[in-house]
């Protein structure tokens, strides 16, 4: 015959309310809500920071997003996009498609075309909130300008009579 088995018995332990555990638990908790907040505050501050600091780069920059007159300039100073615009005046060449499909051309630098500039590219940018960042990675500016450009009338009254379709003969 079998003995029943007996089972282990094994008597749990209670701990009274306040005792030391129960504290530390609080004190934990108390710590890891301080932790927190002390993260949060951190990433918001350093949002923060991040955020003045880019709109404090473009307060004298066009904005993410920006075009002016078909030509991308977010983030360029007005100087750099005068630079451009400038280096694209001096290599302009005008094609001229005669008869029988022969070309002539007259240089931009034969007849001394240069932009003439007023304060209209600084006014376009001083007209946007450099605070305004977030907002134009999204919404894209297309800006208008006109660039106003000079050139000697007699040199190019010279090119033009010394092409070869304005001579009698052709």
């Amino acid at each position: 015959m079998s003995r029943p088995r007996e089972e282990n018995k094994v008597e749990e332990q209670k701990i009274p309310t306040g005792s030391r555990p129960e504290k530390k638990n609080k004190l934990y908790k108390k710590r890891d809500g301080k932790r927190i907040r002390i993260v949060a505050g951190s990433v918001i501050g350093a949002l923060l920071v991040i955020y003045v600091g880019v709109s404090l780069y473009f307060t004298n920059r066009f904005l993410p997003g920006t075009k002016l007159n078909d030509r991308k300039v977010a983030g360029y100073t007005a100087e750099k996009v005068k630079n451009e615009i400038t280096d694209e005046i001096h290599s302009y060449v005008l094609q001229i498609r005669e008869r029988d499909n022969k070309e002539e051309s007259i240089a931009g630098s034969d007849i001394d075309l240069e932009p003439q500039w007023g304060s209209e590219i600084e006014d376009m940018i001083d007209a946007q909130s450099g605070f305004a960042w977030p907002v134009k990675i999204f919404a894209h500016d297309t800006l208008e300008s006109e660039t106003l450009v000079s050139y000697d009338a007699n040199k190019l009254a010279e090119k033009i009579d010394a092409l070869d379709c304005m001579q009698e003969e052709n």
